[in-house]
């Protein structure tokens, strides 16, 4: 629901019947993104329908690169279901590679978009929002949070880190789920060379011509550990961006944009351990206050994964 009003308010400022497609593109994307299942209408369907509504904005590059995820996520649940070793393994590399590839595609986009900018684009200030989780507070969580620039660079770029967020965690999670079915450690590098390392995922390279975004292969020397860090640091980025989410001026808006970050965040800190007081400060993120700010909005929010792939526990 809370997705269905940040797509009317967005029409509301586009004022256009074609404007009322693209959002529809925004809703079920984030269905399907929370939902890991292809969506309902295929990619090139919704860019017919789009076609020639001049959809050049930050965000709307940003909801069409990102359209084709959905269908590589369903395609990572339905690993575990593969009982042949071998044909696991090539599938479980192949979606790796597209997923990884995908990240590297985001990660183009989101560094473009920052040096098109002559001034920084977000930047780093003391938090003055307390959180009920911060118990000692000369050892708060998130002692700063962002400033950016505006709220149109604030949504587009906190949706490519709560994307990028949502991938890793899959990448964790693929590789959590191989080793578990091998019974012994692996690397990364060992996974992704299973199978035919020269086949690229149909979607990713729907996306990439689409979008002109070159197609990255995946870092061969890039280790779980890499991955585990570089998701760490997006969930995080992800709640020192929620302060300036909630100020006041940014009315329901604002709030309602976070729907979906908060959700990736709280996904990758419920899905892998070592971040309990992360999780804690999410729960208590309702409860929050601070001069300039407005929380504790009684919104819709999207279900959680209930577990990892394969339904593999730490």
């Amino acid at each position: 629901m809370a997705t269905l009003v940040l797509a009317y308010e967005d029409c509301v400022r586009k004022y256009t019947r074609g404007a009322l497609f693209f959002c529809l593109t925004i809703w079920q994307t984030l269905e399907a993104l929370t939902k890991r299942r292809a969506q309902f209408l295929e990619n090139d369907i919704w860019r017919q329908i789009v076609t020639g509504s001049n959809f050049n904005s930050p965000l709307d590059e940003v909801y069409q690169m990102i359209a084709g995820i959905p269908a590589i996520l369903e395609q990572a649940v339905a690993l575990s279901s593969i009982s042949d070793q071998g044909i696991f393994l090539k599938e479980s590399a192949a979606v790796t590679r597209s997923i990884l590839a995908m990240i590297k595609s985001i990660e183009f986009w989101h560094d473009e978009f920052w040096k098109a900018s002559p001034t920084p684009r977000a930047w780093s200030v003391p938090s003055c929002a307390a959180n009920p989780a911060n118990v000692d507070l000369s050892n708060r969580i998130f002692s700063f949070c962002f400033e950016f620039e505006s709220l149109n660079v604030a949504v587009p770029v906190v949706m490519c880190w709560s994307v990028a967020a949502q991938l890793y965690s899959n990448v964790i999670q693929i590789h959590d789920l191989v080793q578990a079915r091998l019974g012994r450690h692996i690397t990364l590098k060992y996974l992704l060379a299973q199978g035919d390392t020269t086949v690229v995922d149909a979607a990713s390279l729907l996306e990439a011509s689409s979008q002109n975004t070159p197609l990255f292969t995946a870092d061969k020397d890039c280790s779980i550990q890499d991955i585990q860090a570089k998701g760490t640091r997006m969930a995080r980025h992800i709640c020192q961006s929620l302060e300036y989410f909630h100020r006041i001026e940014m009315g329901t808006y604002g709030s309602h944009a976070t729907t979906y970050p908060s959700w990736s965040a709280r996904q990758y800190f419920r899905l892998h351990p070592g971040h309990e007081r992360e999780m804690l400060w999410l729960k208590n993120t309702h409860k929050m206050h601070g001069p300039g700010t407005r929380w504790g909005l009684s919104m819709m929010t999207f279900a959680n994964i209930v577990e990892p792939l394969g339904g593999l526990s730490k």
